[in-house]
């Protein structure tokens, strides 16, 4: 059987388009083809420019050949192919019509634009996969070759020139399109130098993105270790771990909508009433490894039971609000007496009187629960949000009755039903008053227990080695025997190397910067995901869609029920809980030490900005958080206890884990001035005079002019910091192009081909007749548009405490060397 062979890394794959502008219009064509040819290449041992065998083809036909060519060496050598791109479907695009047609493809997406694993079969057997190497390293093909060492050709490619199938190409282009699939085998060869435990045939088969080198680590080393019984029967780490994951999952349908509808991530703020305005010597409080506090010390609850009425739970609800601050940071590993997934009703609901969330205007319920399209969550993948969705029409979403929202929280309503964990209620019963409350369904459960051995290990043993290689890169000097002591969990291999000085420091910074640090901050999302996301199919056109027989429903649940679990989606809804608990405790213990001599600006998961008085002091600020670090201490100490007991060798002491840091920011450790616009969207102006902006859609690439440098120059012309930050973070702000580097796509379909005569840059012309490709093309950007009805409603708030934000439409951007502003 074809699918039992081992996959082999056999082929890199890439595309360079020319794209043809037709009046308003955009399309793009193939120009070339470029293929690595690597079959007869250990991936652990490639090495650029003597492993290679890179084909420069000119048509499609001629790249259909050499994969036609790949699956008959594949059945030769029994082995599946493994072709690698980067961002594959962009590339993909115009060979999908044609492999339609000619084979049987199976695909495994996040969504029609985005896949994981593309296999091409025949008779039911997979003869080839496409693999997309873009969810290892989603940094572009840039970040992957400054990790590795080898990097990406720059500059040498004219997009801006229009070339056919026929142009000739030049050694300078040649190089360039070589570089890039180059860059690909060298950073696979790096992920086998940097995981000793990592196979080459496990790259694109079990190993196909960041978070499952994150699992494959654990199961391979974390995993092995054993665990006894209460019985006296002895598992592995990771036996024990998969028969608790089956046990949780949701048993029907219900209440796995229910669990899901309860889901909520990090807590990302604005505080309403302090929008929009110029703040100043503010604060940038950064929890360290916040996440991993609650997977370190936080038992979860097992063992949920649904009661026949709705009285049981209403009990569980009021006993959960009842729970004082005290308590919970005195059992902080497992401050609440309730598991809990529940529908709730409250009736006028409103922020609390005085309270630093009514003061701030800080509010805690996600306005994105409330609708049945899902926006842009930092959680979810697009798949997920088909499966999301799905589960809201089917009437599991919150709702609300005269509802208010500002910065993209509910203010108040009148009634709203929502959906909440046991950290949910209390959390938003710290910032919210209500008249009435009443539990409509639910689960609960009143069994607590540490979180398993294999999780927190991981925590564990990746900080250890987080530490251990910080040391070693600030202490190493390549070619020098290294004689200070080195962490127990850096892997031999690497161990030996630095000992003996053999070890390239480059490597050893990649080491630590990408592998490790990359897999400690990814051990979240392992237990984050609904594994039960719908899957896509390819049609006969090539084209990709959701398989709706594979959406979970009423209907389709226990037919799609997995069998085997390897994630507890209950624990991960509860590290997110404590992470949005941590930042309410946060508030509230700053605003009752400091008053009025400081408010929060705004904040993002593990982060607060702070506006101080000019004498309030560090040390002042770490003093009021004192009680709340304390108590991270203590939770992990309980959570840890038993891993720290059985397995010392592995175990790390997580020192600072949970607690707040005061960044620096430039020569002291206060932006003078800092403007937060909503959620996520944020200009600072360090000591420095230094600017630095947080915007989604606000690019700033290396060796560019960017906005920051916009800022700056403007500065330079006498326009002042409010106006400057009101500008560039307002309302119906066009961006230009050369500030964003913002870029359109156009969505042809795979049937789609461009006919044509074409003049190229040498002044040939050619008729091409090639199947379309998907054509970027540059646009502006428009920040804070009022069309759309978050920032409307943003308006109307900011209006409504008497401020009177400019809507006027304003085009900003960088004109022959000169920062400019239009308000015409």
């Amino acid at each position: 059987m074809w699918n039992k062979l081992p996959y082999k890394i056999a082929g890199i794959y890439d595309t360079e388009t020319t794209a043809i502008q037709d009046g308003e219009k955009s399309a793009a064509f193939p120009c070339l083809y470029i293929c690595n040819d690597v079959r007869n290449v250990d991936i652990s041992t490639y090495v650029d420019g003597e492993s290679d065998d890179v084909r420069f083809y000119r048509t499609s036909s001629d790249v259909l050949e050499w994969l036609g060519d790949l699956m008959q060496w594949g059945y030769s050598a029994g082995v599946v192919p493994v072709v690698c791109a980067y961002n594959l479907m962009f590339d993909m695009q115009p060979l999908m019509n044609a492999l339609a047609r000619m084979y049987e493809v199976r695909v495994n997406a996040q969504s029609s634009t985005h896949v994981y694993t593309l296999d091409l079969c025949y008779e039911g057997e997979t003869c080839l996969r496409f693999w997309d190497t873009y969810y290892l390293e989603m940094g572009g093909l840039a970040a992957m070759g400054t990790t590795c060492g080898l990097a990406k050709a720059k500059g040498d490619w004219d997009y801006n020139l229009i070339r056919t199938p026929e142009t000739p190409l030049t050694d300078q282009e040649k190089h360039y399109a070589a570089r890039d699939v180059q860059v690909i085998p060298a950073y696979l060869r790096y992920l086998t130098e940097a995981n000793e435990w990592l196979e080459p045939e496990m790259l694109g088969n079990t190993v196909l993105t960041k978070t499952s080198l994150v699992r494959q680590m654990a199961q391979r080393t974390i995993g092995k270790e054993h665990v006894t019984f209460s019985n006296g029967h002895r598992h592995t780490l990771f036996d024990a771990f998969k028969m608790t994951c089956v046990r949780e999952w949701s048993p029907n349908f219900y209440l796995y909508a229910l669990r899901k509808t309860c889901f909520r991530g990090g807590l990302t703020f604005t505080s309403a009433n302090r929008a929009a305005q110029v703040a100043h010597n503010v604060a940038s409080l950064d929890v360290t490894s916040m996440h991993h506090l609650f997977i370190a010390g936080r038992y979860m609850p097992r063992n949920f039971r649904v009661p026949e009425s709705a009285e049981p739970l209403q009990r569980v609800a009021e006993s959960i609000l009842a729970t004082s601050r005290a308590e919970v940071l005195r059992n902080y590993h497992c401050p609440l007496p309730f598991g809990l997934h529940a529908r709730i009703r409250f009736e006028g609901l409103r922020l609390k009187p005085g309270t630093v969330f009514e003061r701030e205007g800080i509010a805690l319920i996600p306005q994105g629960k409330f609708t049945s399209k899902v926006g842009e969550v930092d959680f979810i993948t697009p798949s997920g949000a088909i499966a999301e969705e799905a589960t809201r029409q089917s009437g599991w979403m919150d709702s609300a009755v005269n509802a208010r929202f500002a910065f993209s929280k509910l203010m108040s309503a009148d009634v709203a039903t929502l959906h909440l964990t046991e950290c949910e209620l209390w959390n938003i019963s710290r910032a919210y008053e209500w008249d009435d409350m009443r539990v409509i369904c639910g689960e609960y459960s009143q069994n607590f227990v540490k979180a398993p051995d294999y999780l927190v290990l991981q925590t564990h043993v990746l900080y250890s080695t987080k530490n251990a290689m910080k040391e070693i890169v600030n202490n190493y000097q390549e070619g020098e025997p290294y004689t200070l002591p080195i962490g127990a969990t850096v892997p031999e291999a690497i161990a030996e190397s630095v000992r003996c000085g053999s070890a390239s420091l480059p490597f050893l910074k990649s080491y630590y910067g990408s592998t490790v640090k990359g897999m400690f901050n990814g051990i979240y999302g392992t237990q984050a995901q609904d594994i039960m996301k719908p899957s896509y199919v390819c049609l006969a056109d090539g084209s990709l869609e959701v398989d709706r027989s594979s959406v979970a429903s009423l209907e389709t649940y226990d037919d799609l029920k997995p069998k085997a679990v390897k994630v507890l989606y209950n624990f991960g809804s509860r590290i997110v809980g404590g992470s949005r608990m941590h930042l309410v405790i946060a508030l509230e213990l700053l605003h009752e030490a400091l008053g009025a001599r400081c408010y929060a600006c705004g904040g993002d998961t593990d982060s607060i900005k702070l506006a101080c008085d000019a004498d309030v002091t560090d040390n002042e600020i770490l003093a009021a958080l004192e009680p709340l670090h304390a108590a991270a201490r203590s939770a992990i100490s309980y959570g840890s206890e038993r891993v720290r007991r059985n397995y010392p060798h592995l175990a790390s002491e997580l020192r600072g884990v949970g607690e707040f840091d005061i960044e620096s920011c430039g020569s002291s450790n206060r932006y003078p001035l800092h403007y937060e616009a909503w959620n996520k969207a944020r200009l600072d102006r360090d000591t420095e005079g230094r600017y630095h902006i947080t915007c989604a859609g606000l690019s700033r690439p290396s060796g560019h002019y960017t906005v920051e440098d916009w800022a700056h120059d403007m500065e330079a012309q006498g326009h002042g910091f409010g106006e400057i930050a009101s500008t560039l973070l307002g309302y119906n702000t066009v961006v230009d192009y050369g500030l964003c580097y913002h870029l359109e796509r156009t969505h042809p379909h795979p049937t789609d081909r461009y006919r044509g005569e074409v003049t190229d840059y040498l002044g040939n012309t050619a008729y091409v007749d090639a199947p379309a490709s998907i054509a970027l093309y540059p646009s502006a950007r428009v920040i804070g548009d009022t069309t759309k009805i978050a920032n409307h409603q943003n308006m109307e708030y900011l209006k409504s405490i008497g401020m009177e934000p400019d809507a006027t439409v304003k085009f900003i951007g960088h004109d022959e060397g000169r920062a400019y502003l239009d308000r015409e």
